[in-house]
């Protein structure tokens, strides 16, 4: 049965903030320098972490190497066991045949030995690609995105919003004008943050401390988190995306580009999440067939482009297709998205 996470109380309409990244006074949200959203269906979408989970792991599988070895390899040698194999005084193993090398008399080829095959090596035939549901990628992508919407799922996942809650009195999803978009430097990415109070979150990975052993031998001593992620409208092909690469943990996608695995990485909901206003009104053009229920039902709209919110959720919802949020039945954003893409 689903379990709706998301907050009980989910406001039809978002409060906008500008550009600027200035957040008016705890107050009732409809200052001047701002304006209200109406928030899309998608936003009242059941929390369902365990197909979350379900769609990260089949969709990291595509991006997994197949691997396998060489038929002989650890074969490429003279090696018989004794005839008899026994009466020797010595074991059963196969050796090596030849005369006056190093070799000679040790156990080699069979798998207990050094330099031997592999009892049982990885077949480069094995399918390591796991498909998954349309509808449940759909579903699972939408209750990703619904997540956004609350914070205490936010702040379960380890990040730090106390600076912006406070100040927006724990308005969430955080919305923004789309002139963030343009953001060509760093300098810019990081006041932005700070204005909007989530200077802490991207600190918390600067602290993370360097781990030793196995892990710092093959460079792996340092694991750097996921912080905010900022979702604009499109493909996500606007200076924004290089400039806050070079943050910790701060990233930009295009809606056309968005899934599960940036909503949720470790398959561990929901990420601090920043969406523009083109963004929102894009994901509001996501088709699904669970998003087509809930709108039927009683005291929600027929249609999503108005944009209301449905107060019935669908227990057992069934999206149409894909994790993508490009996937449906027209055109959204700049280009013009085709079937949702499983990558």
């Amino acid at each position: 049965m689903a379990q709706n996470g998301t907050d009980a109380a989910a406001a039809a309409a978002v409060f906008v903030i500008p550009a600027s990244g200035e957040v008016p006074a705890a107050g009732d949200g409809n200052g001047s320098s701002g304006s209200a959203l109406p928030l899309p269906p998608i936003f009242q979408t059941p929390f369902r972490p365990d197909l979350i989970h379900k769609a990260f792991v089949h969709l990291s599988s595509h991006s997994f190497q197949p691997q396998g070895r060489h038929p002989t390899a650890g074969m490429d040698v003279v090696a018989d066991t004794n005839d008899p194999p026994t009466g020797r005084g010595i074991a059963r193993i196969a050796r090596a045949r030849g005369g006056g090398g190093r070799r000679r008399g040790e156990g080699a080829e069979v798998a207990s030995t050094r330099g031997g095959r592999q009892a049982h090596p990885p077949a480069a035939e094995k399918v390591i690609y796991k498909k998954l549901n349309k509808k449940e990628g759909r579903l699972a992508f939408c209750s990703a995105v619904a997540a956004t919407a609350s914070r205490r799922i936010v702040e379960s996942r380890g990040h730090r919003v106390a600076g912006y809650a406070d100040g927006m009195k724990g308005r969430f999803p955080i919305v923004i004008e789309d002139d963030i978009g343009q953001h060509a430097t760093t300098r810019e990415v990081l006041a932005l943050v700070e204005k909007l109070g989530l200077g802490d979150d991207v600190e918390r990975l600067r602290s993370r401390k360097a781990r030793s052993g196995r892990s710092s031998l093959r460079g792996r001593s340092k694991k750097i988190g996921k912080s905010v992620l900022f979702v604009v409208a499109g493909d996500g092909n606007v200076p924004l995306k290089s400039a806050a690469g070079t943050l910790p943990g701060v990233e930009a996608r295009g809606v056309a580009e968005l899934s599960v695995l940036d909503l949720a990485p470790g398959s561990d909901p929901i990420r601090l999440t920043v969406f523009t206003r083109s963004a929102v009104e894009q994901l509001g053009r996501v088709r699904s067939a669970h998003l087509d229920v809930m709108c039927m039902m009683p005291g929600s709209s027929s249609s999503h482009a108005e944009g209301e919110q449905s107060d019935q959720h669908l227990q057992d919802g069934t999206p149409e297709n894909g994790v993508r949020a490009d996937a449906g039945d027209e055109p959204a954003g700049d280009g013009e998205p085709g079937e949702a893409e499983q990558t």
